[in-house]
């Protein structure tokens, strides 16, 4: 998540036994392309619950103490950990990482970033035109192979949030031109396919809002280069000046009933958090589980567990905490 121009953006307190990694690896190999071509495509692996709980934490997977204490305070071991990397910050996929995850029965989710992390919008050595011209082959075809020779099962979210206009590679900024983004995806899967990096579940994630106006239909890539669609939402509450407190359906209705005009593929929530200014946070997060429950389609969410544009971790107050691990713990029940 980047601050943006526009509003959109388990461990019980006696542990359950992690689940085997053999056992997550055979449940995500089920999503994945060709890995059963005789059978009808299987729904998404739950682990034992009937859908998905995420999270990104600043400080994860380099620091996974901090991941086992946030599991100590909700309750509850997440079933997917997802952290960033920008092209030039990891010249190789972080495969330790990775494995360190999967062994402790938790899948990685990588938000892939096309750019200098620290380089702003305008960034011409990555325009959209870069990648499907070949300009960044090399390096993505490393990635790829990288992620085929380690043989673990992996989330790859390619370029998220690309209809909004705080990303290098969002369409009407940095001289990317209407069409390019679906281009530049199917390039990047298509290298994958080549190498034969068949492990990867490719999870598209757009914003909700829009401040350019493009459509979701304008960007989706196509159900045959992706396996799980995500939707990337906050309540911004008035920590900016645009923007004002939202309820779960303000900030995600008109976006979900969009994608499922556009899609049949499982749906999580991407990026998800509020703020505790402006209302009450510790409501807004038990009507967010109530409406993940009046919503059955919606298969699993990441809440976004920073303090950055404003608190939105979920330990942001105790109140806001007791309600967390509350929900979390009759979710997917």
């Amino acid at each position: 998540m980047r601050v943006r121009a526009l509003s959109g953006r388990r461990r019980p307190s006696v542990p359950a036994a992690p689940l085997a990694p053999a056992a997550v690896i055979a449940a995500v190999l089920l999503l994945l392309p060709g890995s059963a071509p005789d059978v009808a495509p299987a729904p998404l692996p739950t682990f034992g619950w009937s859908r998905y709980f995420g999270v990104t934490l600043p400080r994860v997977p380099a620091d996974l103490g901090d991941l086992e204490r946030f599991e100590q305070s909700v309750g509850r071991r997440a079933d997917l950990v997802m952290w960033y990397a920008a092209f030039d910050s990891f010249p190789d996929f972080p495969s330790r990482d990775a494995a360190a995850l999967l062994a402790r029965g938790s899948i990685p989710e990588i938000s892939w970033e096309p750019w200098v992390g620290t380089g702003g919008v305008e960034q011409p050595a990555y325009r959209l035109s870069t990648i499907i011209n070949g300009g960044h082959d090399e390096y993505i075809r490393r990635w790829a192979r990288q992620i085929r020779d380690w043989g673990g099962p992996l989330w790859l979210r390619f370029g998220y949030e690309m209809n909004g206009n705080w990303n290098s590679w969002s369409e009407g900024v940095n001289g990317n031109r209407p069409g390019e983004y679906v281009q530049a995806w199917r390039h990047v899967h298509r290298l994958f396919e080549r190498e034969g990096a068949r492990n990867v579940v490719w999870v598209w994630s757009p914003n909700v809002d829009s401040p350019t106006g493009v459509s979701l239909r304008d960007v989706y890539p196509g159900d045959d280069v992706v396996d799980v669609a995500a939707l990337d939402g906050y309540n911004w509450g008035r920590t900016q000046q645009w923007s004002r407190w939202r309820t779960f359906e303000q900030v995600f209705a008109t976006a979900l009933d969009e994608l499922d005009s556009l899609t049949s593929r499982p749906l999580v929530l991407g990026e998800v958090g509020s703020t505790e200014m402006g209302g009450d946070k510790a409501a807004w997060v038990k009507n967010f589980f109530a409406a993940l429950d009046r919503r059955g389609g919606i298969r699993g969410f990441l809440w976004f567990n920073y303090d950055k544009e404003t608190d939105w971790r979920v330990q942001s107050s105790p109140d806001s905490l007791a309600a967390f691990r509350a929900g979390l713990s009759q979710y997917g029940r």
